[in-house]
C-alpha cells in the first residue's frame, strides 16, 4: 500500500506549496496511474482441463495432490513455516485468504503452491474437480 500512500502524500504537498487545484490536478492522473500499475502487474490464475496457471507458472493438472484453503491466520503460519520449496503467488495487499496445493511429481522443484485469491472456494472447487478427473482412469 505504499504507492497510494505516496500519492497522497506527493499530492498534498503539492496542494500546500501552490494550492489545491494542482494538488488534485497531480493526484487524479497519478493515482490513476497506480492503480493501472497494480492491477497490470497482478497474476491472473486459470484453471483449465489441463493445467493450473497464475501469472506465467503453469503446472499440470496431474501434477497436483490434494488443496485446501487457508484463512488469514493458518496462510500466517504458512508463510512462516520458512519452507524454500514452496511457489509463493502472494498479494497481500488485495487479500489474506488463499489455496495451498500439494505437487505430487517428485521431478518438480516446488513442493507445493501457495496462491491468494480473492475467491478461495472458487479456486479450491475448480482445481479439486480438476485433480479427481485427472486421478481416475479412463475406461
Amino acid at each position: 500500500m505504499a504507492g497510494p500512500a505516496l500519492v497522497a502524500v506527493l499530492s498534498i504537498a503539492y496542494g500546500a506549496a501552490y494550492g489545491a487545484v494542482i494538488g488534485w490536478i497531480i493526484f487524479v492522473p497519478v493515482a490513476a496511474a497506480c492503480l493501472v500499475g497494480i492491477a497490470l502487474v497482478s497474476p491472473t490464475i486459470v484453471v483449465s482441463e489441463d493445467s493450473l496457471q497464475v501469472g506465467k507458472a503453469v503446472i499440470p493438472i496431474s501434477d497436483l495432490g490434494p488443496c485446501r484453503e487457508l484463512n488469514s491466520a493458518e496462510l500466517t503460519l504458512e508463510t512462516r513455516r520458512g519452507d524454500a520449496t514452496v511457489f509463493l503467488a502472494l498479494r497481500t495487499w488485495a487479500t489474506r485468504r488463499a489455496v495451498a496445493v500439494q505437487v505430487t511429481d517428485e521431478k518438480d522443484p516446488h513442493s507445493s503452491w501457495l496462491i491468494s485469491t480473492r475467491h478461495p472456494q472458487t479456486l479450491h472447487a475448480a482445481i479439486s474437480g480438476h485433480t479427481t478427473k485427472a486421478d481416475k482412469p479412463e475406461a
